[in-house]
């Protein structure tokens, strides 16, 4: 075998595409004149020591774009299996080179092998400057250099900013639903066609020229074709994708009219103005700059509109924030092989890349993460294709992705994979037996390495006590399993249409739970996002960023407790796994302004509806008073008060009777729970009630009332007056906390709460003092 004879090919090559012709370009074979190159390859040597060059080093005098060449004589020494054979192979060589040089250029590597024109192999990588990985490029011959150029620079003068390019995601998707009458489904599909076709370089060379929409349609579906096949993507999955993306070349509105390719517009074909479109604001962000992580954030902004938050797809998409935190939890790193069984678009997989990808691989790690520390498995195929589609625009990692039924997969089949995390969100609420959330739990511990970290983000309700079904799951995942931590997560995490509230479990893979070493139980519910108009939940004053994900990670990884956030219990399938059943409420919140915005609200309500005419800020007695609750005494609730549900009365029997003056009392948690006045009661009032629905919140009843369901009494025990009335509430207002749509407070749940008390001399409470110190507060002598 002869090496000068690949050379000499190339050589050829580089001349009919004008590389000798141009004086700009400088062709370098073996050595470079440029001092920068020279010391970046000084220790380049592919034995180790010395300098090392590649066959040809191309570059324009003042560019960053830098092209190399590496060369073997055989086909046989193309690629290694690890691309760590740089001696040996020639893409391992390319890149190898390339990894030197990375630091200061953007790199084309080419890697060719073969003495002929008919049996040669051409492998292509572009590895942005300052980048930690390199992208396979799917070409089928050596391009120019403007064309290699292009691929860094082509849309410099139209990258748009970060918050125009998640503008332009709302406005491509409602222009595929108005102009192109793409369903739900199919919009997300063809963005990710869309991108993974321009992935394809030599699509990008040729479609300009396609002024035929059917044949632009077709060539868009061969073109990710192509690229997979390049990627060594196994067959029965390019034949999913094909089908998934199949509708585009049948769409009617997708294929009709005929392409003005110098005035591209939806007046002519919606397929090629998006294809412009997508090429010129969207994909320039994908590989021609370093900002990989944009491009995530448009594709998971653009599936957000797809029938809100993923809805449309038949899926609720996991925030990135938490698909990072799953990420720290688990400590991933380039050695780490993650496994999601739910794997949807491939979020948690994709996090998981960004985080192998953080440290500094060599190129053989890059292609062992690329290769083998990523699986994923999706039943639905169109989940599967954009997961795919998901994993390629950010890099690679695709291998294996898997197109099954995890419960219709044996574990074995799993299992050799040997992966050490496992992170799913799974669907909620499935009803299909031996599929609930925790059935999905159970399946990704059992297929994890010993000692390996499974974490999962679930409804609260399989963690709570109120599912017979869910208790012997939760039994069985502990006979092996070991619950190492829980943090329950914000209300609307997943956004207004969502109304599972979550938590997050972290288990460590077959080692049998202890009952008494204790587990670490999180208080998660205020990551510091905002929702923002027309933009959703985000982390608006980036308080989340700089500090609370801080916190949060030091609290966990050292498992401490701390007042108000978390606590360490001992606990087992007999217990409810969530900070709320054990944490302790922090009285050192409790303010002078809490108490006085309770007598507002209650004073408001009765000015609103014409229970008072005058409103005065006075206080009742003009004495200041204070208090140190950290001498208070505790009191549980079943002790100051008889808890007992009120008479259910349907709103239509209501509107049958009349308006009137007694109020009808619901779980809302404005209007002091009052939807508005009948002429009809069924309880007596002076007492106060508690919605067990939603919120938890308490209020003070002074007039005999009817009530709706779910609206719980507390009888009081002592005499009760409305000054201490606004004492009590204020203090079971701050238990609100604890309680969500999916964590009721019920009756037991009251009946067991403790709270804080200023007690008299004889540790009962101190009636005389709770009353005086509402009747010193402003808006006091409003109350009665």
């Amino acid at each position: 075998m002869n090496e000068r004879k690949t050379e000499n090919i190339i050589r050829n090559k580089l001349r009919i595409l004008g590389y000798f012709d141009n004086q700009e370009i400088l062709v370098e074979e073996q050595k470079s004149d440029n001092g920068i190159i020279n010391n970046l390859l000084s220790k380049a040597s592919k034995s180790g020591a010395g300098a090392g060059y590649p066959e040809f080093i191309i570059r324009k005098n003042n560019s960053d774009v830098i092209i190399i060449i590496e060369c073997k004589a055989s086909v046989k020494n193309h690629e290694s299996d690890k691309k760590n054979l740089p001696k040996d192979f020639a893409v391992d060589g390319a890149l190898h080179y390339a990894s030197f040089l990375k630091n200061k250029f953007h790199i084309v590597a080419i890697a060719i092998s073969g003495e002929s024109e008919n049996n040669l192999k051409l492998s292509v990588f572009q590895w942005n400057k300052n980048e930690k990985r390199f992208f396979p490029k799917k070409y089928s011959n050596i391009n120019s250099y403007d064309d290699f150029y292009s691929l860094f620079h082509a849309n410099d003068n139209v990258i748009l900013s970060e918050a125009e390019l998640l503008s332009y995601a709302k406005n491509l998707h409602d222009e595929m639903r108005d102009e192109a009458k793409l369903k739900e489904a199919e919009k997300p599909l063809l963005v990710g066609a869309l991108l993974l076709a321009l992935d394809n370089g030599d699509f990008t060379k040729e479609y300009p020229a396609i002024t035929n929409p059917k044949k632009l349609a077709l060539r868009i579906i061969e073109a990710i074709k192509d690229g997979l096949l390049n990627a060594n993507i196994p067959l029965n999955k390019i034949e999913t994708l094909e089908r998934e993306f199949g509708f585009i070349s049948t769409h009617t509105y997708l294929t009709k009219g005929k392409i003005d390719k110098e005035n591209p517009s939806h007046n002519n074909n919606t397929l090629h103005k998006f294809l412009i479109d997508i090429h010129q604001k969207v994909y320039p962000f994908i590989k021609k700059t370093n900002n990989i992580d944009l491009i995530g954030q448009f594709y998971s902004e653009f599936l957000r509109y797809s029938g809100g938050d993923g809805k449309g797809l038949g899926i609720v998409l996991t925030p990135t924030h938490i698909t990072d935190l799953f990420c720290e939890l688990a400590e991933v790193n380039k050695n780490s092989k993650v496994i999601d069984i739910c794997a949807g678009t491939g979020g948690f997989l994709i996090s998981a890349m960004e985080y192998m990808l953080s440290g500094d691989p060599t190129v053989s790690e890059i292609d062992n993460i690329y290769k083998n520390n990523l699986v994923g498995v999706e039943t639905q195929t169109n989940m599967f294709a954009l997961a795919c589609a998901n994993m390629i625009i950010r890099g690679d990692g695709k291998t294996n992705l898997i197109q099954k039924n995890c419960f219709n997969m044996d574990a074995a089949e799993l299992k050799k994979y040997n992966c050490n995390i496992g992170m799913i969100n799974p669907p909620y609420s499935q009803k299909k037996e031996g599929e609930e959330e925790l059935s999905f739990v159970k399946k990704m511990l059992n297929i994890l390495t010993v000692g390996g970290t499974g974490i999962a983000i679930i409804p609260q309700s399989c963690v709570m006590l109120s599912n017979k079904q869910n208790n012997a799951i939760k039994q069985d995942i502990l006979k092996h399993h070991t619950l190492k931590a829980v943090m329950s997560m914000p209300d609307e995490l997943f956004g207004d249409g969502a109304s599972a509230v979550t938590c997050v479990v972290v288990f460590e893979a077959h080692k049998p739970h202890n009952p008494n070493k204790s587990s670490w139980f999180g208080y998660f519910k205020n990551d510091g996002f905002e929702k923002i108009r027309n933009k959703g939940r985000i982390d608006y004053k980036k308080l989340y960023k700089n500090k609370i994900k801080k916190e949060w990670l030091y609290l966990y990884f050292n498992r401490t407790e701390k007042l108000g956030f978390s606590v360490l219990k001992n606990v087992s399938e007999k217990d409810e796994w969530l900070v709320e059943s054990y944490m302790k409420t922090d009285y050192g919140t409790l303010t002078k302004n809490l108490f006085e915005n309770s007598i507002k609200e209650y004073i408001t309500y009765r000015f609103y509806n014409n229970l008072a005419k005058l409103v005065s800020v006075k206080p009742k007695n003009s004495a200041e008073m204070k208090f140190d609750a950290k001498k208070w005494k505790t009191f549980t609730i079943d002790k100051l008060f008889d808890v007992t549900g009120s008479k259910t009365t349907p709103k239509r029997n209501l509107q049958e009777i009349g308006k009137g003056i007694y109020p009808y009392i619901t779980t809302s948690s404005i209007n002091n729970g009052v939807e508005g006045f009948y002429d009809y009661y069924t309880d007596e009032g002076n007492i106060l009630i508690i919605d067990s629905a939603v919120k938890g919140v308490c209020s003070y009843q002074s007039q005999k009332f009817s009530a709706s369901d779910h609206v719980e009494k507390l009888i009081p025990r002592f005499k009760l007056n409305p000054y201490l009335a606004m004492f009590f509430v204020t203090l079971i207002n701050l238990e609100q906390y604890r309680y969500s749509y999916g964590r009721k407070f019920n009756q037991t749940r009251i009946i067991e709460t403790e709270i804080m008390l200023p007690a008299d001399i004889h540790g009962n409470p101190d009636f005389k003092f709770m009353e005086d110190y509402i009747k010193s507060l402003q808006y006091s002598d409003s109350i009665l």
